[in-house]
């Protein structure tokens, strides 16, 4: 069942590196990309380095590396908290008493204190020449023929403005489970896993939006959504490996299904259950589906086929856009009945909830019929 990282990802990923470049090539600065971690290590050694700056980052393997490196060398180690809302010094609870369940964590968090983002520098110290690749600019890169969705923080700050100038912050709550479309959501998850915004330049958005056009339901549950995803962002870094287990934080194991064929068909679009062939094509083609779109496939898969959750949650992490870690992984654990939830399960009628969601199968018709040409001209979310 192996499968390689979908384009739509790889894309993503190098237009925010390359928007990158830019910006520092902007204060005389130079973006290098080792190949590995040898290489890394090399430049440490060869330039002398005495302190490394990181962006905090939840995932095993990224803290597996930095330890490695911390182990070889001497090095003053510099830590920002720039994908998170909070730095874990501010956390009310220690990694031992992490809150169980979501409800719980937001209410010991919700009302602590979101650092206001820095503006960006207006200089740098002198970059040094390096014999490894630079990354290229954005006019190397192609850009997406969903333009909507363009690595990098010129578009990321784009959209973010574009979205908060706009009503839509006012509706988010009530059109927020919707299958497609632009409006539906605040749609900045590909930008904030990137690393291209901060959540806490988001949070700081709706603040200003809420002081400027009234407070509702909807401009607090963006905020909610927010803190569902810092949730899972220490959920990842405080459960490390229990995050790819079968039985995830359960101690009972269960006899998941490993049938590849049947994998493959919902891999594919091709389950039999129209909804589910409908999102997984959406997904195929754009690299993004809908936070509703998601439950309902995994639910399929799980519930359904009876398969391995984590080859759903693997299959998300090659093709979306807005891969991150800990949302992915425990959102995958949370539908299993195997994370942070109260429920044992969560299993969607998905009949019931294309009536609800497709009552007139639209969303349905046009991703299982359209033909390629059509979608690539389609302006999706």
């Amino acid at each position: 069942m192996g499968f390689g990282r979908s384009e739509h990802n790889k894309r993503f990923e190098h237009q925010s590196a390359a928007n990158l470049a830019q910006s520092l090539a902007s204060l005389e600065q130079v973006l290098y990309k080792p190949c590995d971690l040898t290489e890394l290590a090399g430049i440490i050694k060869s330039q002398n380095v005495t302190d490394l700056y990181r962006a905090f980052h939840p995932g095993d393997y990224e803290k597996e590396a930095l330890q490695h490196l911390m182990e070889l060398f001497d090095l003053e180690l510099h830590t920002a908290y720039s994908l998170s809302l909070f730095h874990e010094g501010q956390l009310p609870f220690s990694k031992e008493r992490l809150p169980k369940t979501f409800t719980q964590f937001r209410k010991r968090v919700e009302n602590l204190a979101v650092v206001r983002p820095l503006p960006s520098p207006d200089a740098l110290p002198q970059h040094i020449d390096l014999a490894i690749p630079r990354v290229c600019m954005l006019s190397e890169v192609n850009a997406s023929i969903f333009y909507h969705f363009n690595g990098g923080e010129a578009q990321a700050k784009a959209h973010l403005e574009s979205y908060f100038d706009s009503q839509r912050p006012q509706t988010y709550k009530l059109v927020r489970n919707e299958l497609d479309g632009w409006d539906n959501s605040t749609k900045m998850s590909p930008w904030l896993a990137q690393g291209n915004l901060s959540p806490r330049q988001v949070w700081y958005e709706v603040n200003n939006h809420e002081a400027h056009h009234g407070e509702n339901d909807s401009t607090y549950w963006i905020k909610f959504e927010l803190l569902w995803r810092e949730f899972f962002h220490w959920y990842a870094h405080w459960h490390g490996r229990d995050l790819f287990k079968s039985s995830g934080l359960k101690e009972n194991e269960r006899d998941w299904g490993q049938d590849e064929r049947v994998f493959e068909n919902w891999c594919s679009g091709n389950t039999g259950y129209d909804i589910v062939d409908a999102c997984m094509n959406q997904l195929n083609h754009t690299g993004f589906m809908s936070n509703r779109g998601r439950q309902l496939v995994a639910s399929c898969l799980i519930h359904e086929l009876g398969l391995d959750w984590r080859l759903g949650a693997l299959y998300f992490e090659h093709n979306l856009i807005d891969y991150d870690v800990g949302s992915n992984w425990g959102n995958w654990q949370y539908i299993a009945g195997v994370g942070a939830d109260a429920k044992p399960v969560r299993r969607f009628d998905l009949e019931k909830q294309t009536q609800m969601y497709d009552p007139e199968r639209e969303f349905i018709d046009f991703w299982t019929e359209s033909d390629d040409l059509d979608r690539e001209e389609r302006k999706c979310g």
